[in-house]
This record gives C-alpha cells, structure tokens and sequence, in this order.
C-alpha cells in the first residue's frame, strides 16, 4: 500500500449520496464427490442501496445478511461519459481468475 498527502481541492464534484451496491457470493454446500471446491461455480445475489446514511451501515447490512462462508464485494455506482459504472471498495471478486 501507498499512502501520500493528497490535496483536498483538486476534485470537481462530490456527492453527498451515493448509491452502493453489494454482491454475495456463495457456492452450494453440499460438493459432489471427487470435486474440488474451486472448481464449483458460484452464485450471485446483488443488492442495489439508496439512501444510506453511509458505507459503514451498507458493511453492517452485508455482514447480517451474507452466511458465514459467502464472499462478499461492495462497490461505489459512478457515471462516466454518461456510462453507469462501479468502483469497488471492498471485497474480492472470486470469479475474477486475477484474484484468485
């Protein structure tokens, strides 16, 4: 990790209420024989957040809501050239072969 001192006017936009989403990952529990846990596809539910007070109350929500042994990824909703985009900010993707 890099940390360095970082202005705080050299952004053009804030905003005051973004929208978060929360991906669960889970594989089933139950493995068929002479299969590796890895090698079993994952599911994923996604969750759209609103009105949120902040992104303590969205980790609050997932850690209630996800079963011990889910993955769990938190991304920022973002606009760029007019395109809806995510930026993650917690969480791994355990479908992205780079993570794993």
């Amino acid at each position: 990790m890099i940390s360095e001192s970082a202005d705080p006017f050299d952004v053009e936009w804030e905003s005051r209420r973004p929208v978060y989403r929360v991906y669960v990952w889970s594989q089933p529990d139950v493995i068929p024989t002479r299969s590796n846990r890895a090698d079993i596809a994952w599911h994923c539910t996604s969750w759209r957040f609103t009105d949120v007070a902040d992104v303590h109350e969205v980790l609050q929500w997932a850690t209630r809501n996800s079963a011990l042994h889910n993955q769990i990824t938190i991304y920022v909703e973002t606009i760029d050239n007019e395109r809806l985009g995510l930026v993650r900010i917690a969480g791994t993707d355990p479908t992205d072969p780079a993570e794993s």
